[in-house]
């Protein structure tokens, strides 16, 4: 909506407060009452250079107001403005790295207690800037996410990732289970399962070598046919885990009816273990449900020998700082030839 020939800028709050009311108001429909809520991003025209950059600043304001919670509006400002700048940056390096096959690939242990071994890995995405820089992943993940890039930056991590485990397993660990996380997109596609056996196929992997990772409001939120194409996964091999489990609200029911085969307890309990009593119950009422459903359980976030202590003897695996933190794919092979001359 442009508005022109503005008496006092404050209207534009008004006007933004009359639209997300004609939109809020009930439609009926099939005799039903449906409610839709706006979230309205404003942007003055006053040193923009295009239509396009406006258009671009009213969009960041929305975004924030989505962000917010939804259901408001938001102005665009200095602050949206910085923001803004280092998200284009980030959006044209990510397609780049993306387009020319440079995102790395890092790689965390999971190791079986107490012996500490390893016995899985975690791919982890990375983008290096021109400069040099490393980019971490709350940096970019979010830019993906929302411009769509998430499905061509999730399917080279898990291709890349499959073609290096066929080589640590054809040489150093032939047990050794790779962990892929998939986000919300990926799960959604309808080509989800052609392009995980792909991947497998052309890694020379057979599919109980892949876990993919899915958070749990991706779960629960996710539509049947997504279900079924997880379903598909599970039945030739593939296992599907809850991450962040404890952050969300699955419920038993839902355990019962998802096709998941293993359960990631939230770093955020794990924190707390040592300072709050009722974090330890959390982490250790989660492993003992996982223990009872048969699934598998990985309690991430060990960052003390107190934390590790505190589930060593569980039958949970462990990933953590303490343990080993996300590395290049040369110092893996590193430990796991350490591990072999063990």
């Amino acid at each position: 909506i442009l508005c022109e020939n503005l008496a006092d800028p404050i209207e534009i709050t008004r006007i933004a407060g009359r639209v997300e009311a004609a939109i809020s108001a009930p439609i009926w429909w099939l005799g039903q009452s449906l409610n839709v809520t706006a979230s309205v991003g404003i942007a003055f025209g006053s040193g923009v250079r295009s239509a396009e950059e406006l258009i671009r600043h009213a969009d960041t304001a929305m975004y924030q107001a989505k962000q917010l919670g939804k259901d408001r509006y938001e102005v665009f400002d200095d602050d949206m403005r910085i923001r803004s700048t280092s998200r284009v940056r980030v959006e044209q390096d990510l397609r780049t790295a993306i387009d020319n096959g440079q995102i790395e690939v890092h790689y965390q242990p999971i190791f079986a207690l107490p012996e500490r071994r390893i016995v899985s890995v975690e791919a982890l995405a990375r983008l290096r800037l021109p400069d040099g820089n490393q980019l971490m992943p709350e940096a970019f993940i979010p830019v993906a996410e929302d411009t769509g890039m998430i499905v061509a930056l999730g399917t080279s991590v898990l291709r890349s990732a499959c073609q290096q485990l066929s080589r640590w397993r054809s040489q150093l660990a032939p047990d050794l289970q790779l962990a892929v996380n998939l986000s919300a997109r990926q799960a959604a596609r309808p080509d989800l399962c052609a392009v995980v056996h792909a991947a497998l196929t052309d890694a020379g992997l057979p599919a109980v070598a892949l876990a993919l990772e899915l958070t749990e409001s991706v779960l629960l939120e996710a539509a049947r046919s997504t279900l079924g194409k997880l379903g598909e996964l599970r039945q030739t091999g593939v296992d599907i885990g809850i991450d962040d489990f404890g952050t969300g609200y699955a419920s038993l029911r839902s355990l019962r009816e998802l096709p998941v085969t293993f359960l990631k307890v939230d770093r955020s309990f794990v924190a707390g273990m040592t300072e709050h009593p009722q974090d330890a119950v959390i982490v250790r009422t989660v492993i003992r449900l996982a223990a009872d459903l048969g699934l598998g359980c990985v309690v991430e976030g060990i960052e003390t020998t107190a934390q590790l202590g505190g589930i060593t003897g569980s039958g949970a695996r462990a990933q953590g700082y303490l343990l080993g933190r996300p590395m290049t794919a040369e110092h893996f092979t590193e430990l796991l030839q350490e591990q072999q001359q063990r």
